[in-house]
């Protein structure tokens, strides 16, 4: 398994920028809901002192949401970000989803966003799933999403 020096190319790196603090903290909540209903995105890969990797999932989880401050002089916002973020992914701690947040300087209430997420969990029907369901969330159409998308991730 990676160690924590090294990058891990199995941790996507989603950068979005949401005009307003209660638009990112709505999206977090939507974000948190999809956590909420599928096991996958509460679930961690443990090894130690195991005959083999087990999956462990837990009862619920907290998205993990970091708020850091922007370096006016320094990269690029979203390459703070990405360096803030780091590039490795402890596997024994759900949820393998993180968020890394920061207002923007300068840009009338802009925050940005790296959402990471390790491709163990998330492959590309998944995301798909995962977008159609946080787009549910934020337009108010989840009764909708409750029973065609049960089908799709159960």
């Amino acid at each position: 398994m990676a160690d924590q020096d090294s990058g891990d190319v199995y941790v996507l790196p989603f950068a979005l920028a949401f005009d307003t603090r209660e638009r990112l903290d709505g999206f977090l909540t939507a974000l948190q809901w999809v956590v909420d209903r599928h096991d996958i995105y509460r679930t961690a890969i443990v090894w130690e002192g195991l005959r083999e990797p087990v999956q462990v999932v837990a009862r619920h989880v907290d998205l993990p949401v970091t708020e850091i401050v922007l370096d006016e002089e320094g990269p690029e916002p979203v390459d703070q970000l990405l360096q803030a973020a780091g590039s490795w992914m402890d596997l024994r701690c759900a949820p393998l989803l993180r968020m890394t947040v920061a207002a923007e300087a300068g840009a009338d209430g802009r925050w940005l966003a790296l959402l990471r997420l390790h491709h163990i969990m998330q492959d590309h029907t998944a995301l798909d799933v995962l977008l159609g369901e946080l787009r549910a969330f934020l337009t108010g159409t989840r009764r909708r999403c409750r029973s065609r998308c049960r089908s799709v991730s159960s």
